[in-house]
């Protein structure tokens, strides 16, 4: 009887750790698997934040190249109005006026730039596209 009683006693013991060690296991993998997936969403979170950061800039680059343009074209229109005719300086004039204008919105967007979050920058980067093709356009006529 006390073989019996030992054996069983062994038998239970024996299944107790063996189930008990396959749920530590699975727990183990569970809190490894949360533990990844946090750390995959702090990722994605970093490399989204970096797009937006490496958008932000090359927009700040396309606006400060335009500002240079129209700065540029500018000048060119200066020289044109020392040199024209009463007639055309008045045209001269307000052509520059209108590059003027251009610049000045330009750099606005360029003040805003800093204020834009990721939440409104889809809205805002069209808004200065829209103005940069514009202003390409105004360039080369």
């Amino acid at each position: 009887m006390k073989k019996v009683t030992l054996l069983v006693s062994a038998l239970l013991l024996g299944a107790s750790l063996t189930f008990t060690s396959c749920s530590e296991k699975a727990e183990n993998d569970a809190e490894e698997t949360t533990e990844q997936i946090g750390e995959d969403m702090d990722d994605a979170a970093d490399n989204m934040g970096d797009e937006f950061e490496q958008g932000r800039n090359e927009l700040r680059n396309e606006i400060n190249d335009g500002v240079d343009k129209l700065d540029k074209k500018i000048e060119e229109v200066d020289a044109e109005i020392e040199k024209a005719t009463a007639n055309e300086k008045a045209r001269w004039e307000k052509r520059k006026a209108e590059l003027e204008e251009e610049r000045q919105d330009l750099k606005a967007s360029l003040d805003d730039l800093g204020d834009r979050t990721e939440a409104n920058w889809e809205e805002f980067k069209s808004d200065v596209d829209r103005k940069m093709e514009k202003i390409k356009a105004d360039l080369e006529s």
